[in-house]
């Protein structure tokens, strides 16, 4: 461990942060150039590795590669160098958000400076919600595509190499450390591979050794090569560790918690697919991201762009099918509907038209005619009303209510 106020390279120790799995950290002040008396963050390479034969070149390729990435979602490397077996690091340093601890009695008992995802979701877990996770994996998102195109693995993603700083009410988030899971990867040439020996005593370095089997493949051993799908499947487990740790109700995570298990079970292809899918993401090339095998200025394959044209023709004939008989539907319900009220209405105040009506022990007959306070009437004279007296004949005639009976009169007979 390095005292307050040692030199290495152009800073000036300034106080010691935390051991972690690839080193040690520090927090730092430059000496020289342009950035002289500004913080910055040191990070002291694992000596066991930095001591083997050949690791200073391969130090050197690495940094120099991971030096060009820069962008949106990236927290870029500022320097490197070796002083003797010390090979380090250096970034610039994150202010981060500052946040009053409470006392139990009321009174304010300490200032915490939030500047990881870690630190966030171990004080202020609810400040990020799901819109402040689409904003922060956006960002990642930006960074880990960038990375990738340029044959850069990080292999290392968990909430400490996430960066998240809060602006007003948006979150920004960056990736930190590329590059060095790769450099404990290293052995000289001729040297087999080894069990982990060179693992610190010290509590923090073993947490974090731990922290980083939990965010990585279950299968993928310390001195494997980082892959691709290492840096995917860590960010689904990102996401689900958040929805642990946020204490917000299961029910807002519904859409993450889906993309997350996709993720950790190895559905997306890359980075940009990974992207394309991600709850609340609407399209890639406002960030400058198109899926692999695309081509700058060219558009689908013609025969796959006709078929994707022809069965979204045939869907929009089938919904426009559905909805005109939905429709039919509903008009030929409401008129019978329509009809049943009205026959029931009128029913209710007037006689059921066609229906025949007679006297038990006379020959009358009648049928009544439809109506509301009048109409007409059908009736078979019976002999005995017949003048003439032959009965029997169908005459017409006309009914209508009086004094809440209906009253029937035919011209035939009184």
């Amino acid at each position: 461990m390095l005292s307050t106020g040692s030199r290495i390279g152009t800073n000036r120790i300034v106080k010691w942060i935390r051991e972690g799995a690839c080193g040690q950290s520090y927090q730092g002040e430059q000496t020289e150039g342009e950035g002289r008396g500004k913080n910055r963050f040191v990070k002291l390479i694992v000596r066991e590795v930095s001591e083997r034969n050949g690791f200073e070149d391969f130090f050197v390729q690495e940094c120099q590669a991971v030096e060009q990435l820069q962008g949106r979602g990236i927290w870029p490397l500022l320097k490197f160098g070796v002083m003797k077996w010390k090979h380090w690091v250096s970034y610039n340093w994150l202010d981060g958000h500052e946040i009053e601890m409470d006392a139990p009695d009321g009174e304010v008992e300490d200032v915490q400076t939030l500047t990881t995802l870690e630190e966030w979701m171990q004080a202020r877990p609810s400040a990020i919600g799901p819109d402040e996770l689409l904003s922060v994996m956006t960002d990642l998102h930006c960074g880990l595509d960038r990375a990738h195109r340029l044959g850069v693995i990080h292999g290392n993603l968990k909430p400490s190499n996430v960066l998240v700083q809060k602006k007003e009410t948006k979150f920004e988030g960056w990736v930190t450390e590329f590059g060095l899971a790769k450099l404990l990867t290293y052995r000289a040439l001729g040297e087999e591979q080894e069990t982990v020996s060179y693992i610190s005593q010290n509590s923090q370095s073993q947490d974090s050794h731990v922290a980083t089997a939990h965010f990585r493949p279950d299968d993928a051993h310390w001195s494997d090569q980082p892959e691709e799908s290492w840096d995917l499947k860590g960010l689904g487990k990102l996401v689900l560790w958040v929805i642990e740790k946020s204490g917000l109700d299961a029910t807002v995570w519904q859409d993450w918690q889906s993309w997350a298990e996709l993720s950790v079970n190895g559905q997306f292809p890359s980075i940009p697919h990974s992207m394309k899918e991600i709850p609340g993401m609407v399209d890639l090339a406002d960030f400058g991201i198109k899926l692999d095998g695309e081509e700058e200025g060219q558009s689908e394959d013609l025969d796959v762009l006709r078929e994707k044209r022809e069965k979204a023709w045939e869907l929009e004939q089938k919904v426009s099918s559905l909805r005109f008989k939905r429709g039919m539907t509903a008009l030929i319900g409401g008129v019978c509907l329509f009809a049943f009220l009205v026959s029931k209405t009128y029913l209710f105040f007037s006689p059921s038209p066609w229906t025949e009506y007679y006297l038990d022990g006379a020959s009358d007959r009648y049928q009544l005619g439809a109506g509301i306070w009048s109409g007409q009437a059908w009736g078979i004279v019976p002999a005995n009303y017949d003048d003439e007296g032959d009965g029997g004949q169908d005459v017409v005639g006309t009914w209508e209510r009086e004094d809440g009976l209906l009253k029937l009169s035919f011209r035939k007979f009184k």
